[in-house]
């Protein structure tokens, strides 16, 4: 938290040539520039939120949250460390300053963690309170459930994405949980994907003639995601053709960018950099 206060207070004073490293550094402690956002936006909105965080760490909770993480056990930073080490190794950013507790009440029963986003402002990690005694819960790695939740705080202010769940969820494991996760960004994609397979393998099951039309609804589902797929490798592709790695400037991308670069030629990127201070970032930071 000192380093992340250190790199914000010089947000106000940067000079043009003082920005460059100061984004670049920020980056890598999570926080990341929005494509439409100027320096000044930018730092309007990290100053806030470091001040929030500032608040909180020092006990002074925001009325907004206080319902929420009063009384609640911190997650320790040793615990935070492991899953940073994993947002290294695939993403190239660690996350610790998202404020990350433990609670059942926060993340029910049945869920192994959630990451709320209080008034737009406060991003707030839970994870189950069976976590605090031991590493696996419901099926679920606990330094990768907490890595899953770092990069929804640390992409919190992005807006929402068809890619919501496929960058939280490569990181695990589990091949079903990486190919499928993306599933789970709706309920109104999941449920009927779950609805139509169950009922459709119920259906057929029981000899019911038109039972096989049940699983019409997943098919689609699944045409629609691996359309989504395609765009995304063919900005990857894009991004290789430029010497980048592309995971992490694509978890760092809207799904507008990522659509747009897989169709641009390659001879326009090269204009990437002289048109953006974040793809200047992207271009030094992770050329291959």
């Amino acid at each position: 938290m000192k380093d992340t206060r250190t790199h914000i207070s010089r947000l106000h004073f940067a000079t043009p040539e003082e920005q460059e490293k100061i984004l670049d550094e920020l980056d890598h402690l999570g926080f990341f520039m929005l494509p439409d956002e100027n320096w000044s936006m930018f730092t309007e909105r990290i100053s806030l939120l470091q001040k929030v965080l500032g608040e909180i760490e020092s006990g002074k909770i925001p009325p907004e949250l206080r319902s929420h993480i009063q009384f609640r056990e911190k997650i320790s930073g040793d615990f935070t460390a492991e899953a940073n080490r994993k947002l290294m190794e695939h993403y190239k950013f660690r996350n610790s300053w998202a404020p990350a507790f433990f609670s059942k009440e926060e993340t029910g029963s049945f869920s192994a963690g959630v990451q709320l986003e209080v008034d737009e402002t406060y991003p707030v990690i839970f994870l189950h309170d069976a976590f605090a005694e031991k590493n696996s819960h419901c099926g679920y790695d606990r330094t990768e459930i907490l890595a899953h939740e770092l990069i929804h705080a640390a992409k919190m202010f992005f807006p929402p994405s068809r890619y919501e769940e496929y960058f939280t969820c490569h990181i695990y494991k589990s091949p079903l949980r990486r190919w499928m996760g993306n599933l789970f960004r709706s309920k109104y994609l999941i449920t009927p994907f779950l609805a139509g397979f169950f009922g459709g393998s119920v259906s057929v099951s029981l000899g019911i003639p038109w039972g096989g039309f049940c699983f019409l609804l997943p098919v689609l589902i699944l045409l629609y995601e691996l359309h989504l797929y395609l765009r995304l490798a063919a900005a990857g592709k894009k991004l290789l053709l430029l010497q980048l790695d592309p995971l992490p400037v694509l978890l760092r991308l809207t799904d507008q960018e990522i659509f747009a670069l897989g169709k641009m030629p390659v001879e326009s990127g090269a204009d990437l950099a002289k048109n953006s201070l974040r793809w200047k970032i992207f271009f030094r930071k992770f050329h291959l």
